[in-house]
C-alpha cells in the first residue's frame, strides 16, 4: 500500500517511522521523515497540492497530521476523490480547533466538563471571569493556537498579561478572536502512554 502522511512536526516523523514497511512519503516532511519515508514537494497547507500528488501517485491512503489540515477539509476533499484517509471530516475534527464548539458540545450532549464562558473582548473577559468566582481561570483561544493559546489565571496580574497577549499582542492572531474561560478543576491528571 502507498501511503502519504501530511505534515512536518514530530507526530508525523513517528507516523513515517511507524508505517514504515510501507512505500511511504511525507509532505512537506522534516529532517527525522527524510530518514523514513521519501520526501514529497509540497505544503501540508495546499489541498490542491496534496490532491494532485496523491492522484498522479496512486497513493492509496492519507494520514493526515495537522489540525490546519483538518479544519480546512482536507479529508472531505480526499474522500471525495475516492482516496481513503486517516483523519476525521472536518465537522467532526472541529472538537479539536474550535473550544467552544467541543465545550457547548459536551454541554448539549451530558458529558461532564467544566463551568464555561465565552467573550470576545476583554470587558467580556473580566466579566466572565467574575462570573466563574474568584480570579481563577483558564483561558484559551477558541481557533487553532498549536498547543500555546492557553493561560491559567489566579491573579489580576496574570489576567492582565494574559489579555495582553491574547488582544493587544495577538501573539495567537485570529484564533484568539473568541476566547473560551473555563473553571479551574483541581484533581490529579493522567495520560495514557503507548
Amino acid at each position: 500500500m502507498k501511503v502519504l502522511v501530511v505534515g512536518s512536526g514530530g507526530r508525523e516523523h513517528a507516523l513515517c517511522w511507524k508505517i514504515g514497511h510501507a512505500p511511504t512519503w511525507c509532505m512537506p516532511g522534516n529532517a527525522g521523515t527524510v530518514q523514513v519515508a521519501f520526501q514529497a514537494e509540497g505544503s501540508s497547507g495546499d489541498m490542491s497540492e496534496i490532491l494532485s500528488f496523491a492522484q498522479k501517485n496512486n497513493i492509496e491512503l492519507v494520514v493526515i497530521g495537522p489540525e490546519d489540515a483538518l479544519e480546512q477539509g482536507l479529508a472531505d476533499q480526499l474522500r471525495r476523490k475516492n482516496i481513503l484517509v486517516f483523519g476525521p471530516s472536518r465537522r467532526a475534527a472541529k472538537l479539536e480547533w474550535s473550544k467552544v464548539y467541543a465545550k457547548r458540545f459536551m454541554k448539549k450532549y451530558g458529558i461532564p466538563t467544566a463551568d464555561f464562558r465565552v467573550a470576545r473582548t476583554v470587558n467580556g473577559v473580566r466579566g466572565a471571569v467574575e462570573k466563574l468566582g474568584p480570579i481563577e481561570a483558564v483561558l484559551k483561544a477558541d481557533g487553532l493556537a498549536y498547543g500555546k493559546g492557553v493561560h491559567v489565571v489566579q491573579s489580576e496580574q496574570e489576567l492582565d498579561r494574559a489579555l495582553s497577549e491574547f488582544f493587544w499582542f495577538r501573539r495567537f492572531g485570529d484564533a484568539s478572536n473568541k476566547l473560551l474561560l473555563k473553571s479551574v478543576l483541581e484533581g490529579l491528571r493522567c495520560r495514557c502512554m503507548f
